[in-house]
């Protein structure tokens, strides 16, 4: 997938999840999508289906790098198909070269799909929906985004992280400072399509337990407040 000149992508889906009419709305029916960002003399090849890391590899280190080989399609039932990037550049003696790769996704469909007290289980479960799935149409405007805001997207991270861990402060307080932040970009919490922001009171490994908003938790916690008011409000 070329998305511009100087982007490429494999994206990755469930044909089977989709629902054409609407009725029920799959958590997993969304889209993975690894990508490369390439210069002009770079050459990008790409291997969209294997199931051998190996014989990956050998492949890539090869030569003449991926084959390009594979179909866009889906898998056979029971069967995932394995995609890889690569790009390949002159490197200079004694100089160093930076290469970008990226992840992305887009998943719409969150659904309550626990067992809410006082409503049971509900069927089918209820839509929630994700807040930045009404940012961001779809997979390809996520990459576009992300590549035309890197340098935005890459400076206010560090600055944050280098704000929090090369303050003077203990580093006792700053550790705990940060694993107060961190739940709120996991499983955790989530910022549903609506606006509306709620967490669970912990996650275990698949499931959140003790939905939604305890108050004997998110009454107390500071983080939310003070990174995010708006957000904190929306709870």
């Amino acid at each position: 997938l070329k998305l511009k000149d100087n982007l490429t992508a494999i994206d990755m889906f469930n044909t089977s999840l989709s629902d054409p009419d609407g009725h029920y709305y799959d958590i997993h029916d969304g889209h993975f999508a690894s990508f490369a960002v390439s210069q002009d003399t770079d050459v990008v090849s790409s291997l969209l289906q294997f199931d051998s890391v190996e014989s990956m590899w050998t492949m890539f280190s090869g030569a003449h790098g991926l084959s390009g080989g594979g179909t866009p399609g889906p898998s056979p039932t029971g069967r995932t198909w394995n995609g890889a990037l690569a790009v390949t550049r002159t490197i200079a003696a004694k100089t160093t070269e930076v290469f970008t790769f990226g992840l992305a996704w887009h998943f719409p469909n969150r659904a309550n799909n626990w067992s809410q007290p006082g409503l049971g289980n509900l069927t089918p479960p209820m839509f929630l929906g994700n807040r930045y799935a009404t940012l961001y149409k779809d997979i390809t405007t996520v990459m576009k985004y992300t590549l035309d805001h890197f340098t935005f997207l890459h400076d206010n991270t560090f600055a944050f992280r280098n704000c929090m861990f090369d303050s003077t402060l203990p580093w006792q307080l700053i550790d705990s400072a940060a694993g107060r932040v961190s739940p709120l970009r996991t499983p955790t919490c989530m910022w549903i399509a609506n606006g509306g922001f709620f967490a669970f009171e912990g996650s275990s490994e698949k499931n959140g337990c003790c939905p939604l908003n305890c108050t004997h938790v998110w009454n107390y916690e500071q983080s939310l407040a003070n990174l995010w008011p708006n957000l904190e409000q929306a709870m």
